[in-house]
C-alpha cells in the first residue's frame, strides 16, 4: 500500500480525499464542547465532604431528595467542571437537614486522648452498622454510640482518596 492511497486520518492532504470532508472535530457529527457528566456530590480534595456524603446517602430517601432539588434548581449551568453542585453546599437548607438526620444514625464520635482509631490526613476509613456502610475522615474516632452493632472494616481503614476504586467488606 502506498502512502498516497491512505485514508483521511493518516493523510488528510491526499488528493484522494474530498474537500468537503470535515478536517476538525468541530465539524464532525456529534461534537460537543463539554462532556455530559454529572456534577460530583462532594469535593474530591476534602475527605470530610466525601465521608459526609457517604453517611448521608446511607439513608435511601436522601438520594431522592437531592435529585428532586437538583431538578428544581437547575443550578449546574454556572458550575466549574469538577466542582460539586450548589445543592451540596453545606449552608444549603437541604444539606443541613440531611446532615442533621445523619447525626442520629451514625455510630462514630471523636475519641478522647490516645483512644480510638486514627485516620490519617487525606484518608478515610469505613465501618459497618446494621448492614450499612459509614465513613469517617481524618481524626481519631471510636464507635461508642452503638459499639455492639458497629465494627470497623479491617481492609478499609485509612483508604487513600487517590485510588480509583475502594472496595469495602469483600
Amino acid at each position: 500500500m502506498s502512502f498516497e492511497s491512505l485514508e483521511l486520518v493518516e493523510n488528510p492532504d491526499s488528493p484522494l480525499n474530498s474537500k468537503s470532508l470535515p478536517l476538525t472535530l468541530e465539524d464532525c457529527v456529534g461534537y460537543i464542547k463539554k462532556l455530559p457528566l454529572r456534577a460530583p456530590n462532594a469535593d474530591s480534595k476534602k475527605p470530610s465532604t466525601i465521608a459526609d456524603m457517604i453517611n448521608i446517602l446511607s439513608e435511601t430517601s436522601a438520594a431522592v431528595n437531592f435529585e428532586r432539588q437538583r431538578k428544581k434548581s437547575n443550578s449546574n449551568d454556572n458550575r466549574r467542571e469538577g466542582e460539586p453542585d450548589k445543592i451540596f453546599d453545606y449552608s444549603g437548607e437541604l444539606m443541613e437537614a440531611q446532615l442533621g438526620s445523619t447525626k442520629h444514625r451514625i455510630s462514630h464520635s471523636k475519641a478522647p486522648g490516645v483512644l480510638g482509631h486514627v485516620v490519617k490526613p487525606g484518608f478515610i476509613s469505613f465501618y459497618s452498622m446494621n448492614g450499612k456502610t459509614y465513613a469517617v475522615a481524618e481524626g481519631r474516632w471510636w464507635l461508642m454510640k452503638n459499639p455492639i452493632k458497629a465494627h470497623w472494616f479491617e481492609d478499609a481503614k485509612n483508604q487513600t482518596l487517590d485510588d480509583d476504586f475502594i472496595t469495602v467488606g469483600q
